[in-house]
């Protein structure tokens, strides 16, 4: 001990570190509390600005948290790269560090240059348990980096399920526009994302919203040729508008199994051979068309349904998911579908069919 008083205890090596910064890369917290005993400096950095608090953050060494807090370390100051502690933790995925860190009051919506919070380098590596630690203490999950970009945004990027589960359950925003005016239902659309679509779709994402060049996620999917996004997203349109026209505001007010996505089901098993029938053999080119707009279908949504072209029969196909999409609207409000195609036909000077 006498030694280690002699000698200069805070020396650096070629890369700026001290004693005390190698202790705490490998987690040595008795090592560091003995050093810290010998007045090592706590606040001194390596080249790439890391105090020992980065380092041990960086790999994820919670214990010694305490002893360089009882030395007065400073826990929000930031390395070269505008990174804090708890932004080197988020973005390794140690969880206990991020949770020792948070008891200790340290900033959970600190910055870095490109203004990304801790919460979205969680995101974009996938730390799920870093990212429900961060919420659990306020964390900001509708933060916007320098491209407002959201850690929702990342989630979806990343064709992260589970992420955007938990952010979506935690409250945040499917709506904001980063810098290209994109929202997340822009980016699940263009990635054919059908999974995270549906999440997006249920959580009320808008899907009226333009990016910068003026398209919907119903015309990126579309020109995508994501068949079944573009279904699901008309789907979520006409059952969206339907909740407006007959003043559906209350929440709970939603049918218990609502989901966007084709239907297997065996209960509507017949129905669809009815429909896909009716598509097939019976209704010209012209007639789905007719029947569409009898039932409140949009210039719109018919334009990307017929997005997908293959072939001079297309017609039967457009038909086809047409009629799928309206017989999903009819179970959503409780309508009687056979009751609704015969009207339908009928409404369309299709007698003689409908009978």
């Amino acid at each position: 001990t006498e030694e280690m008083q002699d000698f200069d205890k805070d020396i650096q090596d070629d890369s700026g570190k001290t004693s005390l910064h190698i202790a705490c890369k490998y987690g040595r917290h008795e090592i560091v509390k003995r050093l810290l005993e010998l007045n090592c400096k706590v606040k001194i950095k390596d080249n790439g600005g890391n105090l020992p608090l980065h380092i041990a953050a960086k790999h994820g060494f919670y214990k010694v948290i305490a002893p360089l807090v009882e030395a007065e370390a400073n826990l929000d100051d930031v390395n070269n790269n505008h990174k804090t502690a708890l932004h080197l933790a988020a973005e390794s995925g140690h969880s206990e560090f991020c949770s020792e860190l948070l008891k200790h009051g340290v900033d959970v919506n600190s910055e870095t240059e490109d203004e990304m919070c801790p919460m979205h380098l969680a995101v974009i590596n996938g730390h799920t348990e870093v990212v429900n630690v961060l919420i659990d203490q306020k964390g900001d999950i509708d933060a916007g980096n320098k491209h407002n970009q959201t850690p929702l945004h990342f989630a979806v990027t990343n064709s992260n399920v589970e992420l955007t589960n938990i952010l979506v359950n935690a409250g945040a925003n499917p709506s904001v526009q980063d810098a290209r005016n994109e929202t997340v239902l822009h980016l699940a659309a263009e990635n054919g994302l059908s999974e995270i679509t549906e999440i997006l779709l249920l959580a009320h994402s808008n899907h009226n919203l333009m990016d910068q060049k003026g398209k919907t996620p119903l015309d990126v999917a579309a020109r995508g040729n994501y068949v079944n996004i573009v279904d699901m997203i008309i789907k979520a349109e006409r059952y969206y508008y339907w909740r407006t026209a007959m003043h559906v505001n209350n929440q709970s007010v939603v049918i218990a199994s609502l989901s966007f996505k084709p239907d297997n089901s065996g209960s509507t098993q017949h129905l669809r051979s009815l429909l896909y029938r009716l598509a097939s053999k019976y209704l010209k080119s012209i007639e789905w068309k007719q029947l569409a707009f009898y039932w409140g279908f949009t210039d719109k949504q018919l334009l990307a349904i017929e997005e997908q072209y293959t072939g001079s029969k297309s017609y039967k196909e457009h038909g086809h998911r047409m009629l799928l999409i309206w017989l999903h609207g009819c179970q959503i409000s409780g309508q009687n579908p056979i009751k609704g195609l015969y009207e339908g036909l009928v409404g369309i000077q299709k007698t003689e069919l409908a009978e």
